[in-house]
């Protein structure tokens, strides 16, 4: 069964908020008119941009680790250790600017 972007249909949206247009049709424009690479742009800005702000946000990350430390025989001895890798936030600025930078250009090559 293919999807009819003509027919109408009822969404219905967290906290009883229902949207019965699709959005195209409520600012006039077909999903045929925008190019694949306007949306493509947008999601890959948007993607930049919260990594960004989570980077920006946490600014490092810990994981652990096993290490054997004994291991005689039948013996085994192991120790869990929790290491902590920090991100400068260098990286953070750079992610959000290029985000945004994507998403304007994107809108940019639009028109």
């Amino acid at each position: 069964m293919r999807h009819d972007p003509m027919k109408l249909r009822a969404v219905t949206l967290g906290a009883g908020i229902v949207i019965g247009l699709p959005a195209w049709k409520k600012c006039g424009v077909s999903p045929q008119d925008t190019p694949k690479f306007m949306k493509n742009n947008t999601i890959l800005g948007v993607i930049l941009i919260v990594a960004g702000a989570a980077i920006l946000a946490y600014q490092q990350f810990s994981y652990r680790s096993r290490e054997t430390v004994i291991d005689i025989g039948p013996i085994k001895a192991t120790a869990e250790t929790t290491k902590t890798v920090p991100i400068p936030p260098i990286i953070g600025w750079a992610l959000l600017g290029s985000g945004a930078l994507v998403m304007v250009f994107g809108a940019r090559s639009k028109s």
